[in-house]
């Protein structure tokens, strides 16, 4: 992939699309609307002609599994995909995309359009039932919320039992996820690359966010207007080389920042924020070489020091969003990279560079 600075949210936002989701070209349509079961899989497809399943074809249309379980691709099947859209709502008892088998891999849900809902049960609470993405070896498989869509659910696994590439976008703006609890990654050197991409726009709220396992698994908000809202962002202590990303003026917004194993927080042109007066925690984060900064010249993440940053904490709101652009920030600490002169920009050398560990000895 070529090296390209990305001028614009529109920019990043079409990357993102087009390194996460399944290949749309060629794909069969299997079911639609009332047609469409609670359980999806065989006999699967293939990289050139997935199998696709849509609610909402025409119309708005309501598809409600009632207490009975989702399943994609879970079993063995690959390359099916299951749109929900034109303001359709699917309803059902838990969730797996792709899992039980290495054989599992490449199945998508797309949640896509204004008023375009998908709303995980725990018997008859909803928005509180359990949702994974890629587990017990499967991977890339993938859940996408876009251009207004919204999904609400309890906690989510994203690559559970050594998945790995497995990932969950949530891009646009009105696109919004809400969820308890993500774990990001698993145990095992198997659980790599697991990723959540906030862009465009959009906007993740949760209660606690922990990232693990080895190699890759991490987060990203891009682009102004995108928050990730979590109430505790956590690096696990049995994490390896893991990395929480902030780029092109997206949004951070944390409670309590905890971290032990190997872990970064990136900056790229975007803002973290820690509730309450958190400049002494910061500085002292940033005295352990983790916080890093992108340096386009060479490609690389490197480590920052106490000049690269500035930390400022706000009493008020007016204050934070004159500064920012950003409402509600009053009485939280916000750090950001020192802009290099002339240019915010966050280069992209591959799309491996979003959670690649890349230091220059």
């Amino acid at each position: 992939m070529s090296i390209k600075p990305l001028s614009t949210q529109a920019t990043f936002a079409a990357l993102v699309l087009t390194i996460l989701l399944p290949l749309h070209g060629q794909a069969e349509v299997i079911a639609e609307d009332g047609a469409v079961t609670n359980t999806i899989g065989a006999p699967g497809g293939t990289p050139l002609d997935p199998n696709e399943y849509i609610i909402g074809v025409s119309a708005a249309y309501d598809a409600n599994f009632g207490m009975q379980p989702l399943s994609i691709g879970v079993g063995g099947y690959a390359y099916n995909i299951l749109t929900v859209q034109n303001g359709s709502t699917l309803r059902n008892n838990s969730a797996t995309i792709g899992g039980s088998s290495l054989g599992s891999y490449a199945n998508a849900i797309v949640i896509t359009g204004e008023d375009s809902t998908w709303n995980i049960y725990a018997g008859a609470n909803p928005g509180v039932g359990t949702l994974r993405v890629g587990s017990n070896g499967s991977y890339d498989n993938s859940l996408t919320i876009s251009a207004g869509g919204s999904v609400s659910n309890g906690s989510t696994e994203i690559g559970h039992g050594q998945g790995h590439s497995n990932t969950v976008l949530v891009t646009g703006e009105g696109s919004t996820w809400n969820t308890s609890g993500i774990l990001i990654g698993s145990s095992g050197l198997s659980a790599h690359s697991n990723t959540v991409t906030v862009a465009a726009g959009a906007t993740l709220n949760n209660v606690s966010t922990i990232i693990t396992g080895d190699n890759g698994n991490g987060g990203l908000v891009t682009d102004f207007g995108s928050v990730w809202n979590s109430t505790t962002l956590q690096f696990s202590s049995v994490g390896q080389s893991n990395s929480f990303t902030v780029a092109n003026e997206g949004l951070a917004k944390i409670g309590t920042l905890t971290v032990d194993g190997g872990w970064e927080i990136r900056f790229a042109g975007g803002y973290l924020a820690l509730e309450g007066d958190q400049t002494l925690a910061l500085e002292s984060f940033i005295a352990t070489q983790s916080f890093m900064i992108w340096d386009a010249q060479t490609e690389t993440w490197q480590s920052g020091t106490q000049g690269d940053f500035i930390i400022t904490h706000y009493t008020s709101n007016g204050d934070a969003k004159t500064a920012t652009g950003y409402d509600d920030l009053g009485g939280y600490t916000v750090v950001q990279a020192v802009p290099e002169p002339g240019s915010l920009l966050f280069v992209l050398a591959g799309a491996g560079a979003l959670f690649a560990l890349r230091r220059r000895s």
